[in-house]
């Protein structure tokens, strides 16, 4: 246990700098992009609301758990556009409405909208947590003859940064250095981000940490050079059809964080009449995920995630678990029915 907290109190004091200060990891943001990109803000046709809790690592002391709640809405929207893992818009046929997919007029005549957002965000790792706070605006204008929107967005917040040196123990012979560091600090963030999409594609970029803030919580080392490194995202994801029930949606993120290595996720999610989902979900020489979500009713739906490290990281614990509960409000298309979800 000593060596764990030890390990926790190294990377706050120095190596936090490049690799331990990254954003919170997430197994299923390919069903809420929005904490990646905030020009997703809007971009529905209701408001999405998701909480979310991950427990990583799981049976490893001190490893890292998170938790999330985001909500997210359009404003003066008067056309069908959204994403490709919304609920579609009714047809005039029940039938239809069962087994559809979004036809070409939800992408014809587009007008801009708004959308605005909130989120707060939580992880622990040890004795060290970050608690954060953050609202989003993003504008969707019509392109290419109105048959695409581009979206750009900004989210800005505050998070707290704190460690608990109650929970470091290094026995009686404990190092004074300990002293010197704060319990603390409140610093501002900044994430911007666009997106290009139509009905059945998606392509983004976004980049968070924006401002670079300076991060060690030592007393007596002002001025110091360890800052927050910006995190860039690149995301993409488009969707295949086999026959009327059953649809695929393979999707790309790459994560770039200096002086770490490039993350590529490479995913893939198949849903049958919108009822139920499931997938796979593989990272670069660091973890593969399987995946799986039920529409409960036309409000409610849940999503589930197990994933196992593919780095030697695997012999020491029994994998990461998260689940995440969605609830739709504001629907104006009023789907009734399970099987009118779409992702």
């Amino acid at each position: 246990m000593k060596n764990i907290y030890l390990f926790c109190f190294i990377i706050l004091s120095g190596t936090l700098a490049v690799q331990a200060q990254q954003k919170p990891q997430y197994g299923q943001y390919m069903l809420n992009g929005y904490l990646l990109n905030p020009a997703l803000t809007g971009i529905e046709n209701y408001t999405d609301v998701k909480a979310s809790y991950r427990n990583q690592w799981a049976g490893l002391n001190a490893a890292p758990t998170s938790f999330y709640i985001t909500a997210h809405g359009p404003l003066r929207k008067e056309d069908r556009s959204s994403s490709i893992i919304s609920l579609p818009a009714r047809g005039q046929s029940n039938i239809i409405n069962k087994l559809r997919y979004k036809e070409a007029n939800d992408f014809k005549f587009l007008k801009p909208h708004h959308g605005l957002g909130g989120m707060v965000i939580s992880d622990k790792m040890g004795p060290s947590k970050r608690l954060g706070a953050a609202l989003s605006y993003a504008y969707h204008l019509p392109v290419a003859n109105r048959t695409m929107k581009l979206s750009t967005g900004i989210t800005a917040g505050f998070t707290r940064y704190s460690l608990n040196i109650a929970e470091l123990d290094f026995g009686p012979n404990a190092d004074p250095v300990v002293n010197q560091y704060q319990n603390a600090r409140l610093l501002s963030e900044i994430s911007l981000g666009t997106t290009l999409y139509s009905k059945n594609f998606y392509v983004g970029a976004a980049v968070a940490q924006l401002l670079q803030n300076a991060l060690d919580l030592s007393r007596t080392n002002e001025g110091s050079q360890q800052r927050f490194s910006n995190h860039y995202f690149l995301m993409g994801g488009t969707e295949f059809r086999l026959g009327q029930e059953i649809a695929l949606m393979p999707s790309v993120l790459v994560k770039m964080v200096q002086p770490s290595p490039v993350s590529v996720d490479i995913n893939l999610k198949v849903s049958y009449l919108r009822k139920a989902w499931g997938g796979l979900s593989y990272r670069h020489q660091n973890a593969v995920a399987a995946l799986a979500g039920f529409n409960l009713n036309a409000i409610l739906n849940v999503g589930y995630a197990y994933e196992v490290a593919t780095s030697t990281l695997n012999n020491y614990n029994s994998g990461s678990h998260e689940l995440m509960i969605g609830v739709i409000l504001g629907n104006s298309y009023r789907i009734k029915s399970p099987l009118y979800y779409r992702w």
